[in-house]
């Protein structure tokens, strides 16, 4: 008996420091009343609290959406919607409704009552991470990242969204953290995700919140929406889900006090836990410099086909090799920084974080033909490549302009390269220049143009300094 209650007050001791460290032991005996519960969600679920958006119905696009909410809306002679206007937070009549406990508890016990959140606080941190999968891979997507997380002892949850068809992997951090810290630790993530999941894309890159790493000015950002949503829990969405995809549901428990009890148990993380896993930079995320360890994983033959692009045989291609090839046809979209330097709002249909040039079908994957030469620096040996691109056919012109110097030193550097890109000012004429080159391989051209006015403008100037034979063509 002595030695029993000696364990149990070792079990007690034990408990303690686990929850000291950020861990709930969950037992048969752990239970959390309806206000628990509500302080546990309110706990996790933290963003701005000035302003949260509520779910409605769109008639105009026939579906529920989220906005943010105002106590004018759609209050006749004052709500901008009552005129057929756009519902803008400049509005004069703007009065935010701030997200308070009685907001959460329905958003948990009322039908359409759901809301969503908006993670990025007015000094730019935040208090979670969360990606969002979607797609006929979501679930294979989000177990990979979250066993990612799971390797490097990153305690996250995994929850099936609203439509059912899609997912979130939720982070939660021990105090607010600067929004570009949280978005590098999902980079990083979803970077190692990559190297052994074949599947996954860049384009969730795109699909973090918070989605910028400073508040547009004038905005909240992007919003999120909840789990644990009322009306969706009969689907069984919205809802905490395990490895096998299958909802949490702890025996001898309801489904309410297992989601709430596992919820309970997910650790935080703490902010220099988080320091060290970002010490690795952009750059080297998108890097497809190869290690003496991964150089012994890569496949020993890349078979290439070379024609309009390069296409690349994949179903051989483990993870990693797939992966690099995917970095070389990827790069940071400067236009996304540049809109986050001016602290202009970011849509990521419109202006993506990463820019991939790359398309993947049942059996190949497609990279533009200039990245040949890094294809080959990087795989050396590996690479079996067939080339079946057309050389043209000879044609009877010769140039009759002369060149600028400045444009002569350009063509004489491109002349040098089977493929490249021309960048230069408008009127320093690279239609000109292009013109020359033609002249010099006398090779059929085919010309691409984005409008009639610059077809024009092309026609004029072969006449003006191209000399060939004035045939009859077909129109």
């Amino acid at each position: 008996m002595d030695e029993l209650n000696k364990l149990r007050r070792e079990n007690k001791k034990l408990k303690k420091i686990l929850k000291d460290l950020g861990y709930i032991y969950i037992d048969d005996n752990f239970k959390l009343n309806k206000e628990q519960r509500l302080n546990v969600f309110i706990d996790y679920f933290k963003g701005r609290n000035d302003v949260y958006a509520s779910k409605y119905f769109s008639k105009k696009n026939n579906r529920y959406e989220y906005s943010f909410v105002c106590k004018n809306k759609f209050l006749k002679r004052v709500c901008l919607i009552t005129e057929n206007k756009k519902c803008s937070i400049n509005c004069q009549y703007y009065q935010p409704a701030p997200l308070d406990k009685n907001t959460y508890l329905a958003h948990l016990t009322q039908e359409n009552n759901a809301i969503g959140i908006y993670p990025i606080l007015e000094d730019n941190t935040c208090y979670f991470l969360a990606i969002d999968f979607d797609g006929d891979l979501w679930f294979e997507n989000l177990l990979s990242v979250y066993r990612s997380a799971k390797k490097y002892s990153i305690s996250s949850i995994m929850e099936r969204s609203q439509s059912g068809n899609g997912g979130h992997l939720w982070i939660f951090f021990e105090s607010a953290i600067e929004s570009y810290k949280a978005r590098k630790l999902g980079f990083f993530l979803l970077n190692e995700a990559m190297k052994v999941n074949k599947n996954l894309s860049y384009s969730s890159f795109d699909r973090m919140f918070p989605n910028q790493d400073t508040l547009p000015i004038g905005e909240f950002g992007n919003l999120i929406v909840l789990p644990l949503q009322y009306d969706a829990i009969n689907n069984t969405n919205t809802l905490f889900i395990d490895e096998n995809g299958m909802v949490i549901k702890r025996k001898n428990y309801s489904l309410a006090d297992s989601q709430f009890a596992y919820l309970a148990s997910i650790r935080k993380m703490d902010i220099v836990d988080v320091d060290k896993i970002i010490q690795i930079s952009n750059e080297a995320i998108l890097s497809y410099g190869i290690s003496e360890t991964m150089d012994a994983k890569i496949n020993k033959e890349i078979k290439v086909i070379e024609n309009t692009m390069l296409k690349i045989y994949r179903l051989d291609l483990n993870a990693i090799t797939l992966n690099i090839i995917k970095k070389l046809a990827t790069v940071w979209n400067p236009e996304y920084f540049k809109l986050q330097k001016m602290h202009r709002p970011i849509y990521y249909k419109e202006t993506p974080a990463v820019l991939s040039e790359f398309e993947v079908s049942d059996e190949y994957i497609y990279i533009p033909r200039g990245l040949k030469e890094k294809m080959i620096k990087t795989f050396n040996q590996r690479l079996i490549i067939h080339e079946y691109t057309n050389i043209g056919n000879e044609i009877d012109v010769s140039f009759k302009g002369e060149l600028f110097d400045y444009q002569n030193k350009a063509v004489q550097e491109l002349t040098k390269h089977n493929i490249g890109i021309l960048e230069s000012p408008t009127g320093s004429g690279k239609t000109v220049m292009a013109l020359s080159i033609i002249a010099k391989y006398k090779i059929s051209t085919l010309i691409v143009l984005p409008s009639k006015e610059l077809l024009k403008q092309w026609k004029c100037q072969i006449d003006n300094f191209l000399e060939y034979p004035k045939t009859k063509l077909k129109k």
